[in-house]
């Protein structure tokens, strides 16, 4: 009777032990995709909460200027994450260039913040309607024939303006 008792506790154990294991790791599964669930929400949220434009693209020897107006709710900071391409005649051939963010002034390859309109909330930070004025210097020397420009913020929304020289 003694082992009976001994074997049937033993079972019970094992039983609530297994129901308690498989308990813990489905709620931790559950809280994780809670948490996916949120992040893409938010990521989402960003996306449709960014809305940018360019009001002018003006084209020099081998540089540029544009004027990037922040349309949408989200602030924009992350300039390091940012996506510039240019495509444009050179001097041998038509390149296309990825320039790199960096403080000003820049050399060829990169790009740059000068200045942003109405700075006064948050310093250095495009809030809803602030202007970014953005140089850039291509590789090469911008020959006739145009330039395209494309830029594509940290979440993923972009524009492209086309300008004829």
């Amino acid at each position: 009777m003694g082992l009976s008792i001994v074997l049937s506790s033993a079972i019970v154990f094992f039983t609530v032990f297994v129901v308690f294991g498989t308990y813990t790791n489905f709620t931790n599964q559950i809280f994780e995709i809670s948490q996916a669930s949120t992040k893409i929400s938010s990521i989402e949220n960003n996306y449709a909460n960014t809305k940018i434009s360019i009001q002018s693209l003006n084209v020099g020897n081998s540089n540029f200027t544009v004027n990037l107006i922040n349309d949408g709710k989200e602030k924009i900071y992350d300039f390091q994450k940012f996506d510039v391409i240019v495509s444009y005649n050179g001097t041998l051939n038509h390149i296309i260039d990825e320039l790199i963010y960096s403080q000003c002034p820049i050399n060829a390859g990169y790009w740059c913040i000068d200045s942003i309109t109405n700075d006064y909330l948050d310093p250095n930070i495009l809030n809803a309607n602030e202007t970014a004025i953005i140089h850039g210097n291509t590789t090469d020397i911008i020959n006739p024939g145009g330039l395209s420009l494309s830029i594509t913020t940290d979440n993923g929304h972009s524009i492209s303006r086309s300008i004829t020289t």
